[in-house]
């Protein structure tokens, strides 16, 4: 039985003001392999033609992709990789990391946008955080199992939180865990946004 999957996971790690303009962007990604092919074969994986490598003083268009920087594996022609924009390797037995890579944007299509303002109320020893999270993706799709993490204060008594009346599009649910709120979503549709209301009791 030959096998090989590949899977590519990124992550994407963003700076947004309160009112969720991005600040500041990078995405972090890895092309794993994990092979159970017999023999010596040899794998080829396609990049587009347009992916410019490295950053060298050349500042790629608007939604034309660039690598800033990667790290390929011994088993890849780096030569070829970098001429052709195309993964040539013999797979190894078993399962290992293909490609690692960085994306730094100016401007990014983010999937989300977070939005969030604080209203203290010294007299009650109270904090009431409220935030808005739109799902930037196409009306035709959606975002699954979202979780948003909000650490709490050193000095916080108890936490609660409200979710949006109004937000009748989606699963959501919340709950106190390792001293942050945690705001469930199991499903988030493209182009809608939900809110959450978090009350916070201080210590006096």
């Amino acid at each position: 039985k030959n096998d090989i999957f590949v899977d590519v996971l990124e992550k994407l790690q963003v700076i947004t003001n309160t009112r969720g303009d991005l600040l500041m962007s990078h995405v972090d990604g890895v092309v794993t392999v994990k092979s159970f092919v017999a023999g010596e074969p040899e794998m080829r994986i396609g990049f587009n033609e347009d992916l410019v490598l490295g950053n060298k003083g050349y500042k790629a268009v608007y939604g034309q992709p660039q690598l800033d920087h990667f790290v390929l594996h011994d088993c890849v022609n780096s030569t070829e990789f970098e001429g052709t924009k195309t993964l040539s390797f013999i797979p190894p037995e078993g399962e290992f990391d293909l490609m690692r890579y960085r994306v730094t944007r100016d401007s990014l299509l983010m999937p989300f946008r977070l939005s969030a303002y604080a209203e203290e109320y010294p007299s009650d020893y109270r904090l009431e955080l409220h935030a808005r999270l739109r799902c930037e993706l196409p009306a035709n799709s959606h975002a699954s199992n979202i979780r948003v993490i909000v650490p709490l204060p050193k000095d916080f008594v108890s936490a609660q939180g409200d979710l949006d009346s109004l937000s009748t599009t989606s699963q959501q649910a919340t709950e106190v865990k390792d001293r942050s709120m945690h705001w469930i979503i199991k499903t988030l549709p493209g182009q809608n946004e939900i809110g959450l209301r978090e009350r916070i009791l201080l210590a006096s």
